[in-house]
Order: structure tokens, then C-alpha cells, then sequence
């Protein structure tokens, strides 16, 4: 019989395949990923680049959403901008990976395969919409929680405050695993006590969360926009139970979700799977919290529906199956979810390797544009559920890189990033909200974006990129002058004439 190999041995091999797709597409195509490369890109070389000095700052605060701004910059700097945003990307797998196997083996006390069945959830909606600051901070949080686990056994007042530098970073790397993080501890406290043990522990334990809170309250620009806040539907939620696995295939994502929660239901209810009960309370309270917490909160999109991913990946780390559970069961299991990894992983694979077709043509677009000139960017796009592939929503960010001009699409926003527009702050069309543009119709429908162009104030800029130009209609100013065109994206370059 052949011999299996480790669950470590097993967890580096699967990671080194999950990886595999990065090497198919350049930039990768995730939601947000250009527009943060393109922010990574000015941080790091504003110092000495006279071109981007022009239109762009830097405003140092106590963001919670800062791991990228901290990170890839100094990385750039040695390895290029791309080389260090695709690194701290791939660190995302791999933190929650080693997260997951280091926390189940610090409640548990034993290594097992379980864990593994986190590699179905790294390609999650959330990292297919680029939110890559949150996912990085929830595999921090996996190591953090393991280290308090390890450090409460024999904790001193000593230990708890020192614990608040590691927990005061998260807080910079994003506030929403923070706030898992401390759901976490405080379930493992009250279960501590509700055991006999003292509320000595509680009471240190929420030291570290001190200098965390006090930023926030005192010291953040992020605390202004606590009244940017928007509920969502019902319908919302009910397809928010999908992220976990909602990708390119919605009957594969369907199957999996459904064979996922199948299992594990039947395993709770049978109790051949049991959830550690150091962390009970906080799946539920963070079951609770998916339910209540608004769609945008701090005027961060999909506020709760980030919430599921981290309590899936919680969750998957505080299982255990039962021994009594016979081999023949286990390894069909792990044969289906063996499968559904291959097959989902061939899926990403294949949609990245169109994708880089895509944005290769697309490349083309930015060549006449002049070094350090001004780029308005338009995107079209109708309302629809599934995630196109490729993304362009902040594609034409790429010549902020390629040819250091200032775009209105960059995410510069005040309480939510430090970097600052110099160039048209305060006037319309000049950061992230201007350049997208949705509509409830079908993707055939011309001209259902009405006086955008008419609308664009073409003094400040030299040059109109549109993707997605049919929406937008007609006529054209008579200043805008085709420069580069690309049919089968429907995508334009226009020249602005001065008088």
C-alpha cells in the first residue's frame, strides 16, 4: 500500500498547486488588485518621481486597512512593484493555510487532515474582488489567536500588554479581522470561566485591545466615516452564504457550497464532527454578526459578507472529526474534496490564462498616451451577479504605472487610504467613485449610460480612456479625438483637442 504523506508534507504540496494560477495572468485578475498595484506603485516611488510629485501625496494615519500601504512599497523598491504586490498576494494562502494548521493543532493537540479542507475556500469571492488587505489580516489573525492560545495558559500582566503590540498591528493591517480576533478571545475567556477558571484572564486579555481602540476613537480619519453605513437586502445575505466559493461556474460553486455545508451539518448533528468549545461562542456571535452588520460600514463594501469568510476559515481550523469515523469514509471524502479542489482550481486556471489574452491586447491602449499627462477613465458595466472575467473596472489604472499619469479611478479616499490626489481634489471626476459606472439592463444595451461624456470636464484632462464604449453613447464632443481602439473589448482611447 502506498504511503501517504504527512498532513504538512500534504498542506506545502496542495499550496505550491494553488499557487500554480498566478503564473498564468500579469496583473492578476482580481477586482481591486490594478488599482492597489497602481497605489503601491506611487507610494513607493513618489520620493523621487517628479512626474507623479505633480498629482499625487501621501497622508500617514491611523487607518485600519494599511497591510499592502506598509508591505509592498519597501518591497517594490528591491524586486519591482509587481514581483512584491503578486508576493504579498501569494503570502495570503500561505498565512491562512499554516493559520488554520497552527490553530487546529494548538486546540486539538494533534496534527490531522481536516484542516486541509481550507483549500477549498482560498479562492472566495472576496479574494476574486481583490480585497487583499482584509484576507492578508485574517491570516494574521489565525497566528495571532494560536499565539494567545499558547500565551494564556500562563498568562502575567507582562505578556498581556506586550500581546498589544502584535494586536495593535492588526489593527493597521484591517479593523474586521480585529474585531474576529476579539470576538475569539472573549469566547475563549467566558468558556474558560464558565469552567471555573477566573475572570482574571478576561480582564488582561482585553489589555491588548486598548491601543487599538484609542486609535480609533481618538486618532483615526476612518472614525469620521462611521455614519457611512448601508443595509442590504435579504437576497443579499441568502447569496452571501455563497462567497466562500462563488467564483467563474456558479452550478460547480453550487456544488461545492452545498456538498461543503452538507457535511459539515451532518457531522455536527451526528457528532462525528465537533467544534472545539474555546471557540464555539465566537462562530455564533459571528454567525450573528453576518446576519445584523450592514452591507457598508466605515463605507467599507461588503461589511459583512467579509465576515463569513473568516468565520468559515475559524471554523475550519476548530473542527475535529471523531477517531471512530471509519478509513473507507475518511478517504472518500477526501477523495471528493480532492476532486473539487482539482476541478475548481482548473476553472481559475482557465479563466486566468483568457484573461492575460484580454489585457494583453488591452496594453496597447496605453502606449500613445504622454508620460505624465492626465487620463480621464470611464467604465460601463450592467448590473449583473456573476463576476466578469476579465475585470476592467480599474484596468486603465495600469498607466499609472506604464506611463506616471494621474487617473480620477485610484482609491485616495479620506478614513480609507493614505494616499491623496493634488490634481482635482474636491472637483468631480478625480478619484475611485467617477470613473464606474453601472446599469440595470443587459449587457446588448447602447447607450444606457446617458451625459457622462457631456459631463466630463475635458479641460483637466488630455486624455478619455473608455472601456466598454457603446454604453456610453453618442454624440462625442468634437475635442475627442480616437487615438487607439480595441474591438472586441469595445474599449477607446481618445485624444482631448485643446483650443
Amino acid at each position: 500500500m502506498m504511503r501517504l504523506p504527512s498532513p504538512g508534507t500534504a498542506a506545502w504540496l496542495l499550496l505550491a498547486i494553488a499557487l500554480l494560477p498566478f503564473a498564468l495572468c500579469s496583473p492578476l485578475p482580481l477586482g481591486d488588485y490594478i488599482n492597489h498595484l497602481a497605489r503601491m506603485h506611487i507610494i513607493a516611488e513618489l520620493p523621487t518621481n517628479e512626474l507623479l510629485k505633480q498629482y499625487y501625496e501621501v497622508h500617514w494615519a491611523a487607518i485600519p486597512n494599511l497591510a499592502e500601504d506598509m508591505l509592498v512599497p519597501p518591497l517594490a523598491l528591491l524586486i519591482g512593484v509587481e514581483r512584491a504586490q503578486l508576493l504579498f498576494t501569494a503570502s495570503i494562502f500561505i498565512l491562512i493555510v499554516t493559520g488554520v494548521r497552527a490553530l487546529h493543532r494548538q486546540l486539538h493537540g494533534k496534527s490531522s487532515w481536516w484542516p486541509l479542507v481550507v483549500f477549498l475556500l482560498l479562492y472566495n469571492r472576496q479574494f476574486l474582488w481583490g480585497f487583499l488587505n482584509y484576507l492578508f489580516a485574517v491570516g494574521v489573525m489565525l497566528w495571532l489567536l494560536t499565539f494567545w492560545l499558547k500565551a494564556r495558559e500562563q498568562l502575567r500582566p507582562a505578556t498581556a500588554v506586550l500581546f498589544a503590540i502584535p494586536t495593535t498591528l492588526l489593527f493597521f493591517c484591517h479593523l474586521h479581522p480585529l474585531a474576529a480576533f476579539g470576538l475569539c478571545v472573549v469566547s475563549i475567556e467566558i468558556n474558560r470561566w464558565h469552567a471555573g477558571q477566573s475572570l482574571r484572564t478576561l480582564m488582561l486579555a482585553l489589555l491588548q485591545f486598548v491601543p487599538g481602540a484609542l486609535l480609533m476613537l481618538f486618532a483615526s480619519p476612518t472614525s469620521g466615516r462611521a455614519g457611512d453605513i448601508a443595509f442590504g437586502s435579504i437576497s443579499n445575505k441568502v447569496s452571501g452564504l455563497l462567497d466562500a466559493f462563488n467564483n467563474y461556474n456558479l452550478p460547480l460553486d453550487a456544488v461545492t457550497g452545498a456538498l461543503f455545508f452538507g457535511a459539515l451539518g451532518l457531522g455536527v448533528l451526528t457528532g462525528r464532527m465537533r467544534i472545539h468549545k474555546d471557540l464555539r461562542l465566537a462562530v455564533v456571535a459571528l454567525l450573528v454578526c453576518y446576519a445584523i452588520v450592514p452591507n457598508v460600514l466605515f463605507s467599507s463594501f461588503g461589511a459583512d459578507r467579509r465576515i463569513l469568510i473568516a468565520t468559515l476559515i475559524i471554523l475550519v481550523a476548530a473542527l475535529s472529526t471523531a477517531p471512530a469515523i471509519p478509513r473507507k469514509y475518511l478517504m472518500a471524502v477526501a477523495g471528493v474534496a480532492l476532486a473539487l479542489f482539482g476541478v475548481r482550481l482548473g476553472v481559475i486556471a482557465t479563466n486566468w490564462s483568457a484573461a492575460q489574452q484580454v489585457y494583453e491586447r488591452l496594453d496597447a491602449g496605453f502606449e500613445p498616451i504622454t508620460k505624465g499627462s492626465r487620463v480621464a477613465c470611464l467604465v460601463g458595466e450592467p448590473l449583473e451577479p456573476f463576476l466578469r472575467n476579465p475585470p476592467l473596472d480599474h484596468f486603465c489604472n495600469l498607466a499609472v504605472i506604464k506611463r506616471q499619469v494621474f487617473t480620477n479611478a485610484l482609491f485616495a479616499e479620506p478614513g480609507k487610504q493614505i494616499l491623496r490626489t493634488r490634481y482635482n481634489e474636491d472637483t468631480p471626476f478625480n478619484r475611485s467613485e467617477s470613473q464606474e459606472y453601472r446599469f440595470s439592463g443587459n449587457s446588448s444595451q447602447v447607450g444606457a449610460i446617458k451625459d457622462v461624456i457631456t459631463r466630463l470636464p475635458l479641460d483637466r484632462f488630455d486624455w478619455v480612456l473608455i472601456y466598454h464604449d457603446r454604453y456610453f453613447g453618442d454624440p462625442r464632443p468634437p475635442e475627442l479625438i480616437r487615438a487607439w481602439r480595441d474591438e472586441a473589448e469595445d474599449a477607446s482611447l481618445y485624444q482631448v483637442r485643446k483650443p
